[in-house]
């Protein structure tokens, strides 16, 4: 610092106006189109991450990235068991018919649609799509992981009914190890780079 400055962070309020940087650089028409959808990320894992495609659940061998050109049904997380695994489905539909549980593994399951049924009562994985039903039921349902609903065109209703209301029929459970376990699937941990003068 110099005597009698401050350098100010981005889109700081100085003397009533606003900073974006320190030489002021902006643009007054931006509009970010960086919202996340599985389209997008099926692009990104393309160009970026090494994937296998798969056709079923027979094809997931090891830890890693697995896209499907249509949909699937998951009635049990036996394939999961011991494995780190993305799959990844933007023009299919993830159907979960059955206690999603691997034992001792992490799962990601980004898709245009996710649906589960009304028999289910746990799911261990992180849910990412465009349109998420939860299934109609008397039970309760407990997602530990997370659940995202990306649209708002039609925004994400719980549709199981307990009779008990002091018990919730629909938990998340935000499971922070799952996400930091599928990182290197999910983002890039490390940037190559090189400076140039």
């Amino acid at each position: 610092l110099k005597t009698n400055t401050i350098n100010v962070g981005p889109n700081a309020v100085v003397s009533g106006k606003t900073v974006f940087s320190a030489h002021n650089w902006y643009s007054t028409d931006y509009a970010p189109n960086s919202i996340f959808n599985p389209s997008k990320f099926s692009d990104y894992l393309k160009s970026r991450k090494k994937y296998t495609t798969i056709t079923d659940v027979s094809g997931i061998t090891a830890d890693g990235i697995y896209y499907l050109n249509a949909g699937m049904t998951l009635i049990d997380a036996t394939a999961f068991n011991n494995k780190k695994v993305v799959i990844v489905a933007d023009k299919g539909t993830i159907t979960i018919n059955g206690d999603f549980k691997p034992t001792s593994g992490d799962v990601a399951i980004i898709a245009d649609t996710i649906t589960i049924d009304g028999a289910v009562t746990e799911v261990d994985a992180v849910l990412i799509g465009n349109t998420v039903t939860v299934g109609s039921s008397g039970s309760k349902l407990k997602i530990n992981g997370n659940l995202i609903q990306l649209t708002n065109t039609t925004p994400f209703v719980n549709t199981r009914i307990l009779t008990n209301a002091n018990t919730p029929s629909l938990f998340i459970k935000l499971n922070h190890i799952t996400y930091l376990n599928l990182l290197p699937y999910l983002s890039i941990s490390l940037y190559d780079w090189r400076q140039i003068q």
